[in-house]
């Protein structure tokens, strides 16, 4: 140590200054428990990054305390180093926190499940509705969130037929018009599928024809049916997903004595820095 760091040492307190054999805090990496030097160690380090980080750090402290001697500069530059231990501590609490990852494809496609297991939860009691000759009531929130929904795929389907134009290819022309006999019900009721007239419709506000009964309960079936398939190819990958995330209550039991102990280095270093803290100030 410095004569500058001793003097420091002296003053503090060698129980709470970093680097001294009694202190797991500082530069002395020796007297640090093996798992949370092992913790650490394995944190991805960015060198440039720390340096622009202690830059800013020792630039804020020596605007805050004005360190007008060696001794002042060498505790304000301690204080800084702290601080940023004090980070990689943060930082590698949050690693071992952190949930299991699932592999990307699996996570997506867990997500299409979900979605349309939303969709399936959202149209299912309408449908039910529609079957018993009644006229479909939601809640508001809910019905908004239906008619948005129902809205924006009869008009995603209507703008894609509109946007297909005419197939050279004769088997692309076949699809197409398959495609457009399929849509027809869309296409046809397109107006009174608009949002503002199915908020009128689960509002109460206006009467709900046959015709629009009957258009309806074709519209959501086939709706629940196609996301019925998709959650049928996507079960695996969300039962997949579901399996991880339940595991992080077995995780965090694991971390329970690395978690413990980096909070123990924490709080030691927090000491440490709390008391260069108070010095600074006295030293005024």
């Amino acid at each position: 140590m410095s004569t500058h760091a001793n003097r420091i040492a002296s003053l503090v307190g060698n129980d709470d200054f970093p680097g001294s054999h009694n202190n797991p805090g500082g530069d002395a990496q020796t007297s640090l428990d093996p798992i949370v030097q092992g913790i650490l160690a394995r944190l991805p380090h960015d060198d440039r990054g720390c340096d622009r980080a202690y830059r800013r750090l020792g630039k804020a402290l020596v605007a805050e305390f004005k360190p007008c001697t060696a001794f002042k500069s060498a505790t304000v530059d301690l204080l800084a180093k702290d601080l940023l231990q004090l980070a990689r501590i943060q930082e590698a609490r949050e690693r071992l926190m952190a949930p299991p990852a699932a592999p990307k494809p699996v996570a997506e496609h867990a997500a299409e499940y979900e979605d349309a297991a939303r969709v399936v939860r959202l149209y299912q009691p309408v449908l039910e509705l529609c079957k018993q000759g009644k006229t479909p009531a939601l809640a508001d929130r809910k019905a908004i969130r239906f008619a948005r929904t129902l809205s924006t795929f009869v008009a995603r389907v209507a703008a894609a037929l509109a946007d297909a134009g005419t197939p050279e290819d004769d088997d692309d022309k076949e699809e197409l018009q398959v495609l457009r006999e399929q849509c027809g019900l869309i296409l046809r009721t397109r107006g009174r599928l608009s949002e503002p007239r199915i908020l009128q419709v689960l509002r109460g506000e206006r009467e709900f024809t046959a015709a629009e009964r009957r258009a309806w309960i074709t519209l959501l079936s086939d709706q629940i049916n196609r996301q019925n398939i998709i959650m049928d190819f996507r079960r695996a990958d969300w039962r997949t997903l579901r399996a991880v995330q339940q595991s992080v209550p077995v995780k965090l039991v694991q971390q329970l004595e690395p978690l413990t102990k980096l909070q123990r280095y924490a709080d030691a270093v927090a000491r440490a820095a709390e008391r260069k803290v108070a010095l600074l100030r006295r030293c005024r």
